[in-house]
C-alpha cells in the first residue's frame, strides 16, 4: 500500500511538473508572437531608372518605404516628404544637388502592408543651376528624424555614371 501512494505522489508530481513545462512553453511562445507582431519590419530601397546617362539627360529616382509587419509603425521625420536625396560628385556625400523638401517635424505613420513612395527627377545640374560634368555620381537616399539625424535604417546608395 505504501508503494502504491508513493507511486501515486511520484505521478502527481510529474503531472505537475508536465503542467509547469507546458505553460512555460506557451507562454515564452506566446511573448514571441507578440514581440513579432508588434515589431517594425521596414523595408526601404532606392533606385536610378537605370544606371549610365547622357550629359543633361534626366536621372529618374524612386524609393520606396514599406511596413512589411502586422500593425501600423511610425517614426517623427525632419521633412514635410520625410525622404531624402541628395547627390555628389564620386563618393562624395551631398555638394552638388539636393532634392527640395521643407522642413516640417511631424510624426509618419505608415499602416501594415503600405508603402511611402517618393520620385525624384534631377536634371544633371548643381545646386547653382549650371549643367554637371560628366563622370561618377553617387545618390544617397535617406529619412531623417526630428533632431536632423540620418535614420540608418532608412538609408541607401545609387552610383550612375555621366557620359558625353
Amino acid at each position: 500500500m505504501a508503494d502504491d501512494v508513493s507511486i501515486e505522489r511520484r505521478l502527481v508530481s510529474r503531472k505537475w511538473l508536465l503542467v509547469a513545462v507546458v505553460v512555460l512553453v506557451v507562454a515564452v511562445v506566446g511573448v514571441r508572437t507578440v514581440q513579432t507582431i508588434l515589431a517594425p519590419n521596414w523595408e526601404f530601397k532606392a533606385s536610378a531608372d537605370k544606371a549610365v546617362y547622357r550629359l543633361g539627360e534626366n536621372v529618374t529616382v524612386t524609393t520606396t518605404l514599406k511596413n512589411n509587419g502586422y500593425v501600423a509603425h511610425s517614426f517623427s521625420a525632419f521633412y514635410e516628404d520625410p525622404i531624402e536625396v541628395t547627390v555628389g560628385k564620386g563618393t562624395a556625400l551631398g555638394g552638388t544637388w539636393y532634392s527640395p523638401n521643407q522642413k516640417s517635424v511631424h510624426k509618419v505613420s505608415v499602416p501594415p502592408g503600405q508603402t511611402v513612395e517618393r520620385i525624384v527627377v534631377w536634371n544633371q545640374t548643381d545646386l547653382n543651376g549650371e549643367l554637371v560634368e560628366p563622370g561618377a555620381y553617387t545618390i544617397w537616399v535617406f529619412i531623417r528624424d526630428e533632431e536632423s539625424l540620418i535614420i540608418h535604417e532608412f538609408e541607401a546608395v545609387i552610383s550612375i555614371t555621366i557620359t558625353e
